[in-house]
């Protein structure tokens, strides 16, 4: 009977101690109770230097973490009450932070309150912009090829650029691509050119440092753009942002990298004789002789002829005295002999035999 007692007492005794734990529980805990949001609620812009307040529903149930969730890469944590010991409520419904002070870089980030009551969380719809101040931009503009030019594969291609900030990515582009003023790039040619300069272009594209290929291997029409892109306002260079500008350029039109032709003579089959070439004589061009110009004969002229002056013989020269009969020999005049053939070749004979018997 007193064994009967007791258990029936010990019964209602732990029912109410249940009823006091849930109690408890509910109150420490209340679970239909969440932390949400209050500000900001996304689309602000902050400096990287400037103060950040987050703030949320106060009480509780209260936070137990702040994580700032960016579009890429590792989620940040700003904010945790307790590490290894069980986490204590923050039922204070704000908290401030600098992104420099804790490493938060520039870059868009989504705001995540967890509960100290469970694994749920409240998120911001639209992300935050931490941002580095700003800074005049120099918009960088494609001077050419601008459109319409046509290159051969291999040979310098010329490409300028006007304007832009510390450095230049020049890069290249399917015509088909542009979207919005956005360019997906095929691949960048450099991105270590500076403002104002050009570069001389093979055709080549490197998709990765060992895989680098003609353009005509992703583009077979060669029909492309040049994508020039430098530093914006926030010193980011992007290429696609729906939300902030991109300092980008592309040309007006596109132009056409086409392979060069090589043309392979024809072969010549085994017993085919090849042609020769056709020889055709040339004719002698003969040039008469140019006409000999014949002299005018002199103008007879009107003035009498002076007559003939002696003139004095120099001293110099003596007179020679005519020779008298007595001094004069007389010359002799033999008649010239006439032989015939027969004549002359005897006589030769004659002198050469005397010759040589000495006779």
């Amino acid at each position: 009977m007193l064994l009967k007692i007791f258990t029936e007492k010990m019964q209602v005794v732990g029912l109410i101690a249940l009823l006091i734990l849930a109690g408890l529980v509910v109150w420490r805990y209340p679970m239909l109770q969440t932390a949400s949001i209050i500000s900001p609620m996304g689309g602000e812009t902050f400096l990287v230097d400037q103060t950040v307040e987050i703030r949320w529903t106060p009480g509780n149930p209260g936070i137990r973490m702040i994580e700032l969730v960016p579009q890429s890469g590792s989620v940040i944590t700003i904010y945790q009450t307790a590490v290894f010991a069980y986490p204590v409520p923050d039922t204070s419904g704000s908290f401030s932070f600098v992104p420099s002070a804790r490493g938060v870089p520039p870059g868009q980030y989504h705001i995540r309150v967890y509960n100290a009551n469970s694994s749920d969380y409240s998120v911001t719809t639209n992300p935050i912009r931490i941002a580095l101040p700003q800074s005049p931009m120099v918009p960088v503009v494609v001077q050419s090829p601008n459109g319409g030019e046509i290159y051969t594969l291999g040979g310098p291609i010329k490409i300028s650029w006007s304007g832009g900030k510390n450095k230049v990515w020049v890069g290249i582009a399917k015509a088909e691509y542009f979207v919005g003023g956005t360019y997906p790039l095929m691949a960048f040619i450099t991105k270590d050119a500076v403002p104002n300069s050009f570069l001389v272009w093979d055709g080549k594209l490197c998709v990765l440092p060992t895989d680098c290929r003609p353009v005509t291997y992703w583009q077979p029409d060669g029909s492309i753009k040049v994508v020039v892109v430098s530093e914006n306002v926030d010193g980011d260079y992007c290429t696609q942002s729906p939300d902030r500008p991109c300092n980008l350029d592309a040309s007006n039109a596109a132009f056409t990298v086409k392979a060069a032709v090589v043309v392979t003579p024809t072969p010549v089959s085994s017993g085919q004789v090849k042609p020769s070439p056709t020889v055709i004589p040339l004719k002698p061009v003969i040039t008469p002789p140019p006409a000999l110009k014949s002299k005018p004969p002199p103008a007879p002229t009107s003035s009498p002829v002076p007559s003939p002056v002696s003139s004095p013989v120099p001293s110099t020269v003596r007179d020679i005295p005519s020779l008298s009969d007595e001094q004069r020999t007389p010359i002799e005049v033999k008649p010239i002999e006439r032989r015939s053939f027969f004549g002359r070749f005897w006589e030769e004979v004659k002198g050469m035999i005397s010759s040589l018997f000495g006779f």
